[in-house]
């Protein structure tokens, strides 16, 4: 009975596919909502039968049809358990933008089967409909149901870098990479975080390499082709003295997905962000000076947990008998301010002036010395208040890469002034922040020069 049963419902879905205005899939959808039949139904073909509809039917010309199937799809995997016809109806309501409704019949199949599959599913649902976290959940529920499974932890591993936790994301390629060296997702992958995140100047050839041989591997012409259209491709020579490496917080990368998305409108209206650990306060600056550039008006909610110890937000005593006096950020909860007045305007100009050149460490300190003569009047204090107040990017800038340049353009200008050593000394034991970065290597060159 199971057997006929099956090879007699797959063959009605084959006649469904073949005249859709016909009453085939009426007759088909009340077989699979007939508990007596399901009873005795193989899911794995029927799901192929299902798949075969979404590829050659136009279900916006029959959207009653679609109704009925997935009703019926919905009532077959929930009965079953099944994972594989989760994932048909999921295929189906996401092509046709109703990826809302797959959620409720996922988690339905996967409160009967608790397979490998049905996690997968109910993965895919809340991809679908934005619930990263979420869907990061349920993949690593199905990796351990099928920990020798190297796709999902693909798909876990993806979802990390969307969600901009690059460091977790590399760690998954990588570690695929250690059982299988040629994996054809992996490791074009691991190559385009290693030239992204690291910088890595070497990984990106390997990656121009791997896109062009036979046979093609379309996972590194694509993200080959990312790295050139992006003008992510890390310059050859030293990072920190050629060039200044790109930043990769989560907030810039979540910052970076939403240009994309609403480029041309007017934004988000609001958003809830939740970090697990806080980050930079200039990663925040680098978002509200961004959302400023192109006119957004957006209510940010910042949260985090957990919060990091030692306190980040805390500057840091530079000994016994030394407290750190010169603090550039302060602290409402979560949410980073400057603890120092805005610059004045020449420090300004000085600061965006040598933040807008090609970076070269040594070509930028001698700019700055010359530069530093007409702010000889300038208190020391106020030209490293620049590094909390920076300005908003130029057009089609990167909000992130240009606070730090500026960041790095006034610690070099303070580097010249009498007392700039002490000050930058400050900067370093503050709160964590680039500004931090930007003071180290600014005095990095009184120690190597």
């Amino acid at each position: 009975m199971r057997g006929e049963s099956t090879e007699a419902l797959a063959t009605l879905l084959e006649v469904a596919t073949a005249d859709p205005a016909g009453h085939w899939m009426s007759w088909a959808a009340r077989w699979m909502l007939d508990d007596r039949f399901t009873s005795a139904c193989a899911p794995g073909p029927v799901a192929a039968g299902v798949l075969s509809l979404e590829e050659r039917i136009d279900f916006e010309a029959h959207r009653g049809l679609l109704d009925e199937v997935v009703s019926a799809v919905a009532h077959l995997a929930q009965a079953k358990g099944s994972g594989e016809l989760a994932l048909a109806a999921l295929r189906m309501l996401r092509a046709n933008g109703l990826a809302e409704r797959a959620v409720d019949l996922t988690l339905r199949a996967e409160a009967v089967g608790r397979s490998y599959m049905t996690a997968v599913a109910v993965a895919g649902a809340m991809k679908a409909v934005g619930r990263l976290e979420d869907a990061l959940g349920w993949f690593r529920t199905a990796s351990e149901r099928a920990p020798e499974d190297e796709a999902c932890r693909m798909d876990i591993a993806d979802l990390l870098a969307d969600l901009g936790r690059n460091e977790e994301a590399l760690a998954g390629y990588e570690d695929t990479l250690r059982r299988v060296p040629d994996h054809p997702w992996a490791l074009p992958s691991a190559l385009f975080g290693r030239a992204v995140f690291k910088d890595d100047h070497g990984a990106a050839e390997e990656l121009e390499a791997l896109a062009v041989v036979e046979p093609p591997n379309a996972r590194a012409q694509q993200l080959a082709d990312s790295l050139r259209a992006s003008g992510l491709r890390p310059p050859a020579g030293e990072a920190y003295l050629d060039y200044l490496p790109r930043r990769t917080e989560a907030l810039l990368n979540l910052l970076r997905q939403l240009l994309e998305k609403h480029e041309g409108t007017q934004g988000p209206s609001s958003m809830r962000i939740h970090l697990d650990a806080l980050e930079a306060p200039s990663a925040v600056a680098a978002l509200t000076l961004q959302f400023g550039a192109k006119g957004w008006v957006v209510d940010l909610d910042l949260s985090v947990d957990p919060l990091q110890r030692p306190d980040p937000r805390l500057p840091r005593p530079r000994g016994w008998l030394r407290r750190t006096k010169f603090v550039l950020w302060k602290y409402e909860g979560v949410w980073p301010q400057p603890a120092v007045s805005p610059p004045p305007p020449a420090v300004r100009a000085a600061v965006v002036s040598l933040a807008s050149r090609p970076f070269s460490l040594e070509r930028w300190w001698e700019e700055a010395r010359a530069a530093g003569a007409g702010l000889a009047e300038t208190p020391v204090e106020q030209i490293a208040a620049a590094l909390a107040h920076p300005v908003p990017p130029p057009p089609d800038s990167d909000s992130g890469d240009w606070v730090f340049a500026q960041q790095v353009a006034a610690a070099l200008l303070v580097a010249q002034r009498p007392r700039g050593e002490d000050v930058l000394e400050d900067v370093l034991h503050g709160p964590m922040d680039w500004s931090c970065g930007a003071a180290a290597l600014a005095l990095a060159p009184r120690v190597c020069w």
